[in-house]
């Protein structure tokens, strides 16, 4: 019971992220979304450490645990997270997500090849039911557009003109997908059945990882300028961003949530 509430809590703080992140790139870039992400982020999951008094556990793994969570890390916090941008910020959050559904077919696929899992038949009917998401906004993406079309010729009243750039909106999406997937089944390989706040400790060099190497991007200037160009608007997004997502991923390193790729 508790790990389904756990699961639920997450999966509602990262629709939060979701809708916040699509708020942000509408006014910011992807990089400044990205920067911001991860430098608030990075600090939150520390502080969450040391009120779950696990601050200690991020000095306790072992090497091979360690280069497991760094390229855990790596993937989740630098590739997927940036392809979730790219997505977003080309086609809308609406499209995106049922890309972002079809991780757990990534996860399931790596867990059974690395982790020795089975595919169950409740298993295969469930990859079933993710991939009808993405397969009917694909057919529906032409009507979509011919919609906006229409209401843009007639004139109708609106905020932020907004045309979805499917091309760029899918490839993306599609990394997203794959970087979300393929990460928690390193984090599953090093914390195991260990308890929820090993999961945090996990989290914070995961996190660490990813935000080294968006801050090896940011050494060119040009790049620090946009970021420092950063509106108002976009920055207080992109800090409710991360602290949603820092939350859901707070839930999800537990062992109460991994057990899922287990069943």
């Amino acid at each position: 019971m508790l790990g389904t509430l756990l699961s639920f809590a997450a999966a509602a703080f990262f629709g939060l992220n979701a809708t916040t992140v699509r708020r942000g790139v509408l006014t910011g870039s992807v990089l400044q979304g990205i920067t911001v992400s991860l430098g608030l982020g990075l600090p939150i999951f520390i502080i969450a450490s040391i009120f779950a008094g696990s601050f200690s556990k991020i000095f306790a793994f072992s090497t091979e645990g360690y280069f497991l969570l760094i390229t855990g890390g790596a993937i989740h916090f630098a590739f997927a997270r940036y392809c979730n941008y790219r997505a977003m910020k080309a086609m809308g959050g609406l499209m995106v997500r049922p890309f972002q559904q079809s991780s757990v077919i990534v996860s399931l696929v790596l867990a059974m090849f690395l982790l020795g899992e089975t595919l169950t038949p409740l298993r295969l009917f469930g990859i079933i039911l993710v991939l009808l998401g993405p397969l009917i906004m694909i057919r529906d993406r032409k009507k979509f557009s011919r919609k906006m079309k229409q209401k843009n010729e007639e004139g109708s009243p609106s905020r932020i003109e907004f045309v979805p750039n499917y091309t760029e909106g899918i490839i993306f999406g599609i990394g997203s997908a794959f970087g979300l997937g393929a990460s928690p089944v390193f984090t599953r390989a090093v914390i195991g059945n260990m308890d929820l706040t090993t999961g945090i400790a996990a989290g914070a060099i995961s996190y660490g990882s990813g935000a080294l190497i968006i801050l090896l991007i940011m050494t060119k200037p040009s790049r620090i300028r946009d970021v420092l160009s950063m509106s108002r608007t976009s920055f207080n997004w992109f800090s409710l961003s991360a602290l949603f997502i820092t939350l859901s991923l707070s839930l999800k390193s537990s062992d109460l949530w991994h057990s899922l790729l287990r069943r």
